[in-house]
C-alpha cells in the first residue's frame, strides 16, 4: 500500500494572504476533488489550494501529484473558509486555479 503525505514540506508554508491571492487569481477556479485531479493530470493547473482540515486520504494523493508535477500548493485553515473565499455556500476541500490563457497568448506572441 502506498503512503500519502499531506504534511507541508519545508518549502510549503502557510500563506497569511491566501484569500487575497485566491480571489485575485486570473485563471478559472475549479472546486472539488475530481475536477482538480483531472486538471492536474491534464497539466492545466497552476496552483492548488488545500484545506488543512480536509480528509487526508482524499486530498493527500492530489498533494503528492502536485509535488511531483511542480504545481504550487497553498494550505488554508479550513474547508469552510476555502468555500467562502471562492463564493460558494458550502465548504471546499480543494480549489484549483487553472493556467491563464492570457499568459499563454502573450508567450505565443513573443
Amino acid at each position: 500500500m502506498v503512503e500519502f503525505s499531506l504534511f507541508r514540506s519545508s518549502n510549503e508554508k502557510f500563506d497569511e494572504e491566501w484569500q487575497c491571492k485566491l480571489q485575485s487569481a486570473t485563471g478559472k477556479k475549479l472546486v472539488g476533488i475530481r475536477e482538480s485531479a483531472k486538471a492536474i493530470r491534464q497539466k492545466l493547473a497552476e496552483c492548488v489550494y488545500i484545506a488543512e482540515d480536509a480528509d487526508s486520504t482524499v486530498v493527500a494523493p492530489i498533494a503528492d501529484e502536485c509535488r511531483i508535477r511542480g504545481i504550487g500548493i497553498v494550505f488554508v485553515p479550513s474547508k469552510e473558509e476555502l468555500g467562502e473565499a471562492v463564493g460558494i455556500d458550502v465548504s471546499a476541500s480543494i480549489v484549483t486555479i487553472l493556467k491563464s490563457h492570457r499568459k499563454e497568448e502573450k508567450d505565443a506572441n513573443l
